[in-house]
């Protein structure tokens, strides 16, 4: 299996002193295995993601001695595909809609709880069905029936042009501390590909 890193910013604001410190750990190790360091913008805030901070994190990268292995991959460019993954894993019964936002998901973590506090998002919005999908909601992993669904061997796989190969990870780490993740964001300008099921 080979050795992949990657740094993904967002293209909001300049690189800080946190961003050249994971920048520089995730692409020394990669280069002491022998692997891969991959670039890849997180710019699908489209109002607040700017071309002149994708170039200045280039220079500020290169300044740092960083080299990446393959052409940097913008996020933005490739919501159609996304988008039919998530299709795919909503016509699975895999998703549902979620209007919880970040301000919702903390109060309720900070709720006083029975046991064990939640460290993941609190699962509000799961008995929902994707025929309920409002114009403002994400789309979220049902992570349950995903591990129900998967074979044995689990892992995260990157494909396409960074293709990193396969990262097992175990089955409690994905309930317990990654949860239901959102696949889809609620403000995705090719959205449409989703069914509108029942509408």
């Amino acid at each position: 299996m080979s050795f992949c890193t990657r740094f993904a910013p967002s293209p909001t604001g300049p690189l800080h002193l946190g961003h050249a410190y994971s920048a520089l750990v995730a692409h020394d190790m990669a280069r002491a295995q022998g692997g891969r360091f991959l670039l890849r913008f997180e710019d699908t805030d489209l109002e607040r993601s700017k071309p002149e901070y994708v170039a200045q994190a280039l220079d500020d990268l290169a300044w740092l001695g960083i080299t990446w292995d393959a052409p940097p991959l913008m996020q933005s460019e490739n919501f159609y595909s996304y988008n039919q993954s998530v299709e795919a894993l909503t016509s699975r019964g895999l998703t549902y809609p979620c209007r919880c936002s970040r301000k919702d998901i903390a109060a309720a973590l900070a709720a006083p709880q029975e046991g064990a506090p939640h460290t993941v998002y609190p699962q509000t919005c799961k008995a929902r069905s994707m025929a309920e999908r409002d114009a403002g909601d994400a789309v979220r992993l049902h992570m349950d029936r995903a591990l129900d669904q998967a074979s044995a061997g689990l892992g995260f796989i990157e494909d396409g042009p960074l293709h990193c190969g396969v990262h097992p990870i175990a089955t409690v780490t994905l309930l317990d501390e990654i949860g239901d993740i959102v696949i889809g964001r609620k403000d995705n300008p090719d959205r449409s590909v989703f069914p509108r099921l029942g509408r």
